[in-house]
């Protein structure tokens, strides 16, 4: 490459993108993806539809779909554990004794 004779090729990426920009800017993709696939589902053309079939795949097999729905399954399973059915507690009646003992 040329870049790499004259010294600017990037050689130290980082391995795996994360924080909110990142997740933010995959989530806009999806949501990109999804209004395609609908439209292109929606067509009279029979390779249209195969192919919002084919982009509903990919998206499915993209790393970010993955760690969305590994993400859902975790918040899923923590909510049904806060979900438990405990028994209620029983009311404890306060009564005050007769006014005349008190004084």
């Amino acid at each position: 490459m040329a870049t790499e004779g004259e010294g600017r090729l990037k050689l130290d990426r980082p391995v795996a993108k994360r924080g909110e920009l990142h997740v933010a800017s995959r989530n806009d993709a999806t949501i990109a993806w999804a209004h395609i696939m609908k439209a292109l589902a929606t067509s009279d053309v029979a390779s249209d539809r195969r192919l919002a079939d084919d982009i509903g795949k990919f998206v499915m097999q993209s790393p970010h779909w993955k760690d969305v729905i590994r993400h859902r399954q975790r918040r899923a399973a923590t909510i049904a554990r806060h979900a438990i059915v405990r028994a209620p507690r029983p009311a404890v009646a306060r009564v005050r004794p007769d006014p005349e003992i008190e004084r």
